[in-house]
């Protein structure tokens, strides 16, 4: 026959076994929970803030604004073409063009060695009921919150969304 004593460690390390398996899905579900609710980290918020305002300053053909987040030493580079486009020429470039402020979709920001880089969507309307959508790529540099960088495509096709659902979606 078992003594209580010879009891109590089975019974000890069961409980002990269930209570440890019990904790991880509340831990996991509150993990899902915050990466369901939507809540953008400070460095999208930070970088999110910056791209509007530039874009602001482009679609305000506001010079100094522009000025004040683009490094002296800025170039861009777009896809259809070879040669980086200058500071002062993508300027001249982005002036030309008439377009609202645009709109900012799927920012994701990564930083490392004091230089963030951040890639989205940007969608511009480009005249009557047209956009374009651009994908880019900036590397900012997080001392000084200046762009240094801009990589820049044209997404090869874009669906155009349905009006009606048609069951394929």
């Amino acid at each position: 026959m078992n003594s209580p004593s010879t009891l109590k460690r089975p019974l000890a390390c069961l409980c002990f076994i269930l209570s440890a398996v019990s904790f991880q899905p509340m831990d996991i579900a509150a993990q899902v929970a915050g990466a369901q609710t939507g809540m953008a980290t400070r460095s999208v918020t930070k970088y999110l803030a910056l791209e509007r305002s530039l874009l602001e300053a482009t679609a305000q053909q506001n010079r100094e604004g522009a000025n004040q987040l683009l490094d002296a030493e800025f170039e861009s580079r777009i896809s259809d073409g070879n040669d980086p486009v200058a500071h002062d020429d993508w300027l001249n470039h982005a002036f030309s063009h008439s377009h609202s402020a645009g709109q900012i979709r799927d920012l994701t920001v990564f930083e490392t060695d004091g230089v963030a880089l951040v890639s989205f969507t940007l969608d511009l309307n480009t005249g009557k009921n047209k956009t374009t959508a651009y994908f880019i790529v900036d590397a900012w540099q997080q001392a000084t919150d200046r762009l240094l960088v801009r990589y820049q495509s044209k997404p090869v096709s874009l669906k155009p969304r349905s009006k009606r659902p048609d069951g394929k979606e």
